[in-house]
């Protein structure tokens, strides 16, 4: 359809983009937008102009209302996704206020459900209408008040009346609305609520727009925004090595370090340019919850961080009263007490503020914090412009170090608009190609370009549901995405997919041939022989004040790397240093830090004597003879280091003194009798005699076998384990054999610190147990090899002695791809190996 009365007037566009002063994308959009509505439209499905949060999406609307007036709309409305940001636009429209948008010529009348009763009573439902002389009515509400549910329908004197009917009797009405992203065909009663107005078109503004569902005639991205410098430059501090036991307090005094350095850099930019209008800078800390938010509140307002009660605001669905918004309203205003606001999630679309200049996000994943819904609250120019100070024109986030790896993510990379290269044609008026719908109105979206070249991320990187699961079989389910789309299934009540087949799952079981086999493998652990340390024997006075006079009581430092990007990838530039405090702690509580320190520790021998020598000697002397005298979070940290290395080094000598023993723990073999495969894996067919390794897939499970305890098996390698398997199962020496793999926890330590997982356990009909490996020829060096025959050479003695193994006969042999190569069979390949096994008698 198309809407009578209405035209596309290029310099009708030019002159109002002209007086709303856009910004070069703000008017293409304006542009494009206006296109969009002189043509043919499908009131079912909106036009999206997505642009970056923080580059001004309100006033393309501004500038659009202003365009509808001059059409002759009398008319108009804009949906919003909550109170805050409705009281917000009713601002943005309200000449006087100084969040008003000036260019309307008339100002728009603003019409609120508050508000209704009284337009109503003036002008009942016809009003005459001069384009050049009259405003347009401009209804703002949110969304919640246009659900028909009956549960959350208002009444008709909540609403002022009934807004809803009056404007379904409207020809030609045209809905604005904010955030679209949240009126998206999954978020299903908003969505029924805007189209309950019966429009004759949507224009929905998001930095968010669905591809698939959304007419998108116009993108720009947060990788322009911040190249274009419409926005500030988002830079991630950081500590590295992350934080420790008191994570969130040192979080938080960490953001408090740097928006004083953003205070001083704002004040020294404020007095160079007494032009500028003053303006402070602000904290934004987001929390899990509303008790989450509560308890941070009352540290915030306490000593040692803002002592004021007016200082910190909390906003969530418990504080959000209208002296409340007020307040979150005016925070950029001079006269603002506010220096730090507190939220959970209420805030993550439409507060506009210019003022957020360091951002905490406590409790959260780099996926949720790396998003232009929560990094949109700090992207806004303080001044309008960029001001080439750097702490004025750079948005601070708080993380974890490892939050730079997330910038690898895809969904990150969607976030910035990396995923948008060469997809989009800006400001022509061409439209995103869109597929068909998906069955059941499923709304999937698959990313065109990947990261860094070196990974290839897939999905959103929350820990667990995309990692590969490891299965007793050595192999994996992995999630995996195609550049060609993704897979959409359409499943019924009962969860299973209607219109494809159930996944086929294998099993691999205990072959039936061999009866029900069961035995302990010596798993075996090397240990000091327990001959108890003496700390008074093993320390002394100037051991104790060599190792204090190490510790470090500097400031610590919070290391900040800039987000940048080159065509296709997003990485850090690093970025000026602030050094920080850390917190203060008693000498009490250092003493008490690291007398537990030493008693977590594994090879201190915790006896009466020692624990009461480290109380009450050593540990005093320690924190005296570091010449402290306030102590620090860091400076235990480094102190805990220092006193950690002395009595690792003690005992380390005393184990010298005595040496080590070896302790086997009998593991049951088999772990299980079955397991199941991965999703859709198949067990693949023995290969032919003549195969090679190029005819081999690591990994898979290959049988069946006929002296194999389980009817299929995985391998690493073709050249040496799945050779191995074969000569094994053809062999008439073999009774039977098994693969083993780390679910069965089968491993013999060759040193205190380093132990390895043989490949097989294989019983013969000489009664021998033999344990082998197979190794490529480059893989282990002969110490390696030499250690690991010693270990087991020695551990094979202890279980001749042992009750578990009573009566038993053990072999072992590592047989390397050459000695593989060479053998004929079984019999061949362990003759030539020298191998170590028990002698019978």
């Amino acid at each position: 359809m198309t809407m009578s009365n209405f035209t596309y007037d290029e310099d009708l566009i030019e002159e109002i983009s002209s007086r709303f002063n856009l910004r070069t994308p703000n008017r293409l959009a304006f542009g494009e937008g206006i296109a969009a509505l002189a043509g043919d439209i499908d009131p079912h499905r909106p036009i999206v102009l997505s642009l970056a949060t923080a580059v001004g999406k309100t006033y393309i609307m501004a500038a659009i209302v202003e365009y509808l007036r001059t059409m002759g709309h009398t008319d108009t409305i804009i949906v919003t996704p909550s109170t805050i940001v409705q009281a917000k636009t009713v601002a943005n429209f309200t000449p006087g206020n100084r969040k008003y948008i000036d260019g309307g010529q008339p100002a728009p009348r603003v019409i609120t459900p508050e508000t209704y009763d009284l337009f109503r009573s003036q002008n009942g439902n016809t009003v005459p209408f001069d384009s050049h002389l009259d405003p347009i009515q401009l209804f703002i509400v949110n969304v919640h008040q246009l659900l028909n549910n009956a549960t959350k329908m208002p009444s008709e004197r909540e609403l002022g009346g009934n807004i809803k009917r009056y404007l379904t009797e409207k020809k030609d009405l045209i809905v604005l609305a904010d955030e679209h992203h949240l009126y998206s065909l999954r978020a299903k009663a908003f969505n029924e609520g805007i189209m309950g107005l019966t429009p004759a078109a949507i224009i929905g503004l998001t930095a968010s727009a669905d591809d698939y569902n959304d007419d998108v005639r116009y993108r720009y991205t947060l990788r322009e925004a911040i190249k274009d410098k419409y926005v500030k430059r988002p830079v991630l501090a950081f500590r590295r090595g992350g934080y420790g036991e008191h994570e969130e307090e040192q979080q938080l005094r960490d953001a408090l370090a740097l928006l004083r350095v953003k205070e001083q850099a704002f004040a020294t930019y404020l007095a160079a340019n007494p032009d500028k209008q003053a303006i402070s800078p602000v904290l934004y800390v987001q929390c899990a919850d509303v008790a989450h938010a509560t308890d941070v509140t009352a540290q915030l307002r306490g000593p040692g961080f803002f002592s004021s009660h007016a200082a910190v605001l909390q906003v969530d669905n418990e504080h959000n009263d209208a002296d409340t918004i007020r307040q979150l309203t005016d925070i950029d205003s001079v006269k603002s007490p506010v220096r730090c606001v507190v939220s959970v999630n209420k805030l993550k679309e439409g507060w506009d503020v210019r003022n957020v200049a360091v951002m905490v996000t406590l409790r959260a994943m780099a996926s949720e914090v790396l998003t232009q819904q929560t990094l949109g609250r700090g992207l806004r120019l303080p001044f309008g412009e960029i001001t080439g100070v750097g702490h004025v024109d750079q948005l601070d986030i708080i993380t974890h170090e490892s939050f730079r790896k997330a910038l690898k993510s895809e969904n990150v990379l969607r976030e910035f608009g990396l995923d948008a290269i060469d997809k989009e044609t800006r400001g022509t008026g061409e439209t995103t190609p869109t597929p068909p719908p998906h069955p059941g109105g499923t709304d999937t979206t698959a990313a065109d370009v990947t990261a860094d070249t070196e990974t290839q991320p897939v999905g959103d990187e929350t820990a667990g549901d995309d990692q590969p699961i490891a299965l007793p079989g050595g192999t994996t389910t992995e999630t995996t995405t195609s550049t060609g789309g993704i897979g959409v299934y359409e499943f019924d009540d009962s969860g299973i997919s209607s219109n494809t087949p159930p996944p086929n799952i294998e099993t691999v079981t205990m072959n039936p041939s061999h009866g029900n086999v069961s035995i302990h493998f010596p798993t075996s652990v090397i240990r000091p022989i327990d001959r108890a340390l003496d700390l008074t024997d093993a320390l002394h006075t100037s051991d104790i004040t060599k190792a204090a006079e190490g510790v470090s009581d500097s400031r610590a430092i919070l290391h900040r790397e800039e987000i940048t990007f080159t065509s296709r990838r997003l990485r850090t530039l690093s970025d000026e240093d602030v050094a920080v405090d850390s917190i203060r702690i008693s000498a009490d509580e250092a003493r008490e830090g690291l007398v537990s320190e030493v008693l977590a520790m594994s090879n201190f021998d915790a006896t009466p004597n020692n624990v009461k020598a480290l109380e009450v000697l050593y540990v005093p002397q320690f924190v005296r003879d570091t010449g402290i005298t306030e102590w620090s979070v860091k400076a235990l940290s480094s102190a805990r280091s220092k006193l950690r290395t002395l009595i690792d080094d003690a005992a380390k000598a005393h184990r010298r003194k005595f040496g080590d023993t070896t302790v086997i723990q009998p593991v049951p073999l088999p772990a299980t009798t079955s397991y199941s495969l991965a999703e859709n894996e198949t067990i693949l067919d023995r290969l032919p005699a003549g195969a090679t390794s190029a005819d081999f897939r690591p990994h898979r499970h290959y049988g069946p076998w006929k002296r194999g305890l389980f009817t299929a098996a995985s391998f690493d390698s073709y050249s040496t384990e799945y050779r191995i398997a074969n000569m094994l199962d053809r062999s008439p020496s073999i009774t039977w054999w098994k693969r083993l793999y780390a679910s069965d926890r089968a491993t013999i330590a060759y040193t205190p610190a380093n132990d390895y997982r043989p490949d097989f356990l294989a019983l013969d009909t000489d009664d021998y147990h033999w344990i082998i490996e197979g190794k490529a020829d480059d893989q282990d060096t002969d110490a390696i090899v030499a250690a690991k025959r010693e270990a087991t050479e020695k551990l094979i003695g202890k279980m001749s002695i042992d009750d578990t193994f009573a009566g038993q006969y053990w072999g072992y042999a590592i047989a390397f791809e050459s000695d593989v190569t060479a053998a004929d069979s079984w019999d061949d390949l362990i003759t030539s190996l020298n191998p170590v096994k028990t002698q019978k008698f």
